[in-house]
């Protein structure tokens, strides 16, 4: 009835804003000026899960969000330590 037309529209609603949320914070990320040098490697691990976040491939590829730190952090720790191809390196690549 009326109540779950109103119940799924601020379910919708919100979902919106935790979508528009994600995609403020990662301005600095979607500019053409951002320099990855300039962030920690931590910072770049939480852009990127948010990538997923932003472009709701979590639900779209059925991906636990815990599996998808996990897997962030292995990729990014099994980088060596080198100034050209390294975990800064493959997030500009990606970026």
């Amino acid at each position: 009835g009326v109540d779950s037309v109103v119940c799924v529209s601020r379910v919708t609603q919100l979902l919106s804003l935790v979508v528009l949320c994600a995609w403020q914070h990662l301005q600095p990320v979607l500019s053409w000026d951002f320099n990855p040098f300039n962030y920690t490697d931590t910072q770049l691990l939480e852009y990127s899960f948010e990538f997923f976040v932003a472009f709701d491939l979590l639900n779209a590829f059925h991906i636990r969000p815990d599996m998808l730190r996990n897997f962030l952090v292995a990729v990014a720790s099994n980088y060596r330590d080198n100034p050209y191809h390294n975990f800064k390196h493959a997030f500009s690549t990606v970026h």
